[in-house]
This record gives structure tokens, sequence and C-alpha cells, in this order.
């Protein structure tokens, strides 16, 4: 279940980098346009990104929620700092996107007043400033996908390693387990024991007689090599 929880995490989290990466493209000034047409593409533009922003808040609300199963699960399993730092990952990821989102639909939202305020038409300042803040958060979404790729990755080998302990620790509690019934049974049937003791007994008493054959062929031989 919480390896589940986990991979609807990691699915959901890259979805929203991608989203986030798409609504950054907002901010983009386009080509000039006469005023009534600035003004009909500045509203079919809010109409879109509102619908976009919309997803990005359900994806968020969703990762949200998996990231709260995960907790409850984890918390009633046994005390492992591995489980603590990937319920501590997973929430750092979701503040990040939620604080990455809220930037992000500010600027594109500003960005759209001013273009009703001013019919569609800004300056070659103002849009220079646009342009130049929208390479510098281009470039921090590249980062930070970037950091995000390569944390998944360790989330992955972090997962794979748990599963693997786990593993382990079923076999061991199997052995453990025969081992206690083997000691219950030699213990109930006595009779085992002392067969085994027996059979310990004959293979040292034979390992006794062939070494001793061994040395007195080794003793004749020697004897017939000097003669």
């Amino acid at each position: 279940m919480d390896l589940a929880l986990r991979e609807e995490a990691r699915v959901l989290g890259a979805t929203i980098d991608s989203k986030l990466h798409a609504l950054n493209k907002y901010s983009t000034t386009g080509p000039r346009y006469k005023a009534v047409e600035s003004a009909h593409f500045t509203r079919s533009k809010r109409a879109v990104f509102t619908q976009d922003a919309q997803e990005v808040e359900d994806l968020l609300r969703r990762l949200e929620d998996a990231n709260q199963q995960l907790e409850a699960i984890l918390s009633k399993k046994p005390g492992g700092s591995s489980d603590q730092h990937v319920v501590r990952r997973f929430d750092d990821v979701l503040k990040d996107y939620t604080h990455e989102f809220y930037r992000i639909r500010e600027i594109v939202e500003k960005q759209m007043d001013r273009d009703d305020l001013l019919g569609g038409g800004l300056s070659n300042e103002n849009d220079s400033f646009l342009n130049n803040r929208t390479r510098s958060s281009e470039v921090l979404l590249a980062e930070h996908e970037h950091i995000t790729s390569s944390e998944r990755m360790i989330d992955e080998q972090l997962s794979m390693a748990m599963a693997v302990k786990e593993n382990l620790n079923h076999q061991q509690r199997r052995i453990g387990g025969a081992m206690h019934q083997l000691q219950i049974t030699m213990k109930k049937y006595p009779a085992i024991n002392n067969v085994m003791q027996k059979i310990r007994m004959k293979k040292r008493k034979d390992t006794l007689i062939l070494a001793g054959v061994i040395a007195t062929c080794f003793i004749l031989l020697f004897l017939y090599i000097t003669r």
C-alpha cells in the first residue's frame, strides 16, 4: 500500500512539474496586437490560464492527500529513519510546488491585468523587463526540474533498498522460526539428539581409523623404499 502511494506521489509530482513549466510560459510576451484584438487575446489567454491553473491546484490537493495517507501508514510501522525521510521529502516537494505555483500565478495575473489596462500594448521597456523575468523563471524551473529528477531517483533507490531490507528481515524471521522449531523438536524427542550424537561419534571414529590406515600405508611405503 505504501509503495503504491509513493509511486502515486512521484507521478503527481512529475505531472505538477510539467504543468508549472507550461504555466510559466503564459508570462511570455507575444507579438503586438491592435487594441481590440489584443483585448480579445488577453481574455482568451486568461480563460485558458485559469483552467490550467485550476488543474494544477487539483493536482496539488491530490498530492497533499497522497502525502497524508502515506504519513498515516508509515507512522503505524516500526520506527525507521528511511520512512521518515520519505515523508519529509514528499512534504518538501509539495511545499516547493505550492510556492512555485502561487508565484507563477501572481506574475501571470499581474501581467494580464496590465495588458487589460493598457489594451494589450506594452512599452519596449516593460517587454524587456518581462522577457528577462521570464527567462530567469525558465532557468529556475529547469534547475528545479533537474533537482527534482535527481531526488526522484534517490527516492526510487531508497524504496528498492527498503524492499530488499523487508525481504531479508522476512527471511531472517523464517529461518529463526525454523531453528526454534528444530530446537523444540530435539528437546521433545531426546532420541533424535542421541542418534545425532552417535552419528557424530561414528564419523569421528571412522576419521581416526582412516587416518591410521593412511599413516600405516605411508610407513610401509617408506620402509619399502629405504630397503
